[in-house]
């Protein structure tokens, strides 16, 4: 980790010449660089109010897609490699065989939806922006997810509506089997992601999916899930989770909901422009309308609206707000440096470590939560499938037939890593442990008790017009919280160093 800043200066710094040399040193400065409350001022008011993990981790030491897949999974396919070595199935695409086999260690594009899916009726969708390159394509993951265990006693019935059963169930028959014996009612779930479908964004009365960002779907990469009408309404744009809020269209019964932004916003919003910035500037900063927080094409601020709109309107609904627990995180770091270095838990195929990931934030948002809180339980994307298992009494994903039989192989020595370290952790770890632990701390069982009183849904609702007014809080959002970072709270100097650039790519001519 404390070579971050080396590696970026260094990939440029070796093509030679004096402005290889500069511009490598501004990517190494932005390494180092952070995210104060002036700038994401709605993060930090939800952190400060409610409870903040301060030892959560990427799952996987990857970009990405393996960790929007381990959001679900606990895994980004270790269990497949083990059961099926790194090559698995090929498929065929232009006359080309393709797909990238798992564990997913890169950003490919899943499998449905691509150029390899030969679905001819209700196929998914492709992201308009997405490369979908022969040779960056997911191949089809079929190892166990939360999708499988929400199903509950109705898993054999709905997956004996799949499409492709020989191929799409082949890794997960005697986990369907297991969930249908020894669980009770189904859970609902769905998935919302900017641009899945007809966004407020399109102009047409069809949806363009230039918004969308396949490489984030982590259903569309199993097709168990995408190749199977029983599950095809569980995946959604963005808009509609407003539209079925407004509707009161969710489950009455509650379920798990993930939201995730993309390219563009749906509120329409531009990103702020200082005032005497150059045209040409101006422009390329308002090119960044994305909301999902991704470096390259999305807005701080408006990513932050994003979150604060989905946060007012839960907290604005009393009867959602009142059984409501909001998780805000992320897939992995952007590749920011962390002083914090992670547990290396596993290794991939190539001998180079693979999981864990970076520190990334999390805060839990719910009526229920103790204020003012940090909370130092270890864990990654496990620990919120760890949650989920608690709260509606779903059997643990390490736990199943299939993940457990591929987590006891993978302790073999054909699987281990180097000087024959032993892999305990080739599959989900969403089982309470040491190195894994679940959100639970983040409730105050005074108030899980009846003992206090409900957080209010005023208490995490952010004002409509600080929410559209850009820059938030007119950038004195850590004055306007009460905030005192630690660098002014000792007396630390933190001086931007002369000619930092914030945008290396978009503005190499200041490097």
């Amino acid at each position: 980790m404390n070579q971050f800043a080396l590696d970026e200066y260094s990939r440029f710094a070796v093509k030679g010449g004096t402005m290889n040399e500069a511009r490598g040193k501004q990517f190494a400065r932005l390494v180092m660089s952070h995210v104060d409350c002036d700038t994401i001022p709605f993060l930090w008011q939800y952190a400060s109010r409610f409870v903040l993990f301060d030892n959560i981790f990427a799952t996987e030491d990857s970009p990405s897609t393996p960790n929007a897949v381990a959001m679900i999974s606990g895994q980004a396919g270790e269990t497949q490699w083990v059961k099926h070595g790194p090559n698995g199935r090929s498929y065929i695409a232009r006359n080309q065989p393709g797909t990238i086999q798992a564990p997913l260690v890169t950003d490919p594009e899943p499998f449905h939806g691509s150029q390899f899916d030969s679905t001819v009726m209700n196929r998914e969708p492709a992201g308009a922006k997405e490369p979908y390159q022969d040779n960056d394509v997911a191949t089809n993951l079929n190892f166990a997810s939360l999708a499988l265990t929400l199903l509950g006693r109705n898993a054999k019935a709905v997956m004996s509506q799949d499409l492709d059963q020989k191929n799409d169930l082949s890794g997960i028959k005697r986990d369907i089997e297991f969930i249908a014996t020894h669980s009770g009612n189904p859970v609902a779930w769905r998935w919302y992601e900017e641009g899945y479908d007809r966004e407020p964004t399109d102009n047409a009365a069809t949806a363009s999916h230039d918004s969308y960002i396949s490489h984030h779907e982590a259903p569309q990469f199993f097709g168990y899930i995408a190749n199977n009408p029983a599950l095809k309404g569980n995946f959604r744009g963005l808009d509609d989770f407003f539209t079925d809020m407004a509707a009161g269209a969710l489950p009455p019964d509650g379920g798990v909901f993930y939201l995730r932004g993309g390219y563009a916003n749906i509120a329409k919003q531009e990103p702020y422009v200082r005032p005497g910035t150059p045209p040409n500037k101006a422009q390329k900063i308002r090119a960044m309308r994305g909301d999902d927080d991704h470096p390259g094409y999305s807005d701080r601020q408006i990513s932050e609206a994003m979150a604060a709109r989905v946060v007012n309107t839960i907290a604005g609904n009393p009867e959602i707000w009142k059984q409501s627990a909001t998780i805000i995180t992320y897939d992995e770091s952007d590749g920011l440096y962390d002083h914090v270095p992670p547990r290396i838990l596993s290794y991939g195929p190539d001998g180079l470590p693979l999981a864990r990931g970076i520190r990334v934030p999390l805060i839990v948002i719910s009526p229920y939560a103790r204020v003012h809180a940090v909370s130092h339980v270890e864990g990654d994307h496990n620990a919120v499938i760890e949650t989920i298992n608690a709260i509606f009494g779903l059997p643990a994903l390490a736990n199943l037939p299939d993940e457990a039989q591929a987590l006891a192989a993978g302790r073999a020595p054909p699987f281990n890593g180097p000087n024959g370290v032993v892999q305990n952790y080739l599959g989900p770890r969403d089982i309470n442990s040491q190195i894994s632990g679940d959100l639970l701390s983040a409730f105050d069982p005074k108030r899980l008790l009846g003992l206090e009183p409900l957080l209010p849904g005023s208490y995490a609702s952010i004002a409509d017009e600080a929410v559209t007014s850009f820059p938030h809080y007119g950038s004195r959002g850590c004055a306007t919280l009460g905030i005192v970072t630690e660098d002014r709270r000792q007396d630390i100097a933190n001086t931007i160093p002369p000619g930092f650039n914030p945008l290396p790519k978009t503005y190499p001519d200041d490097n």
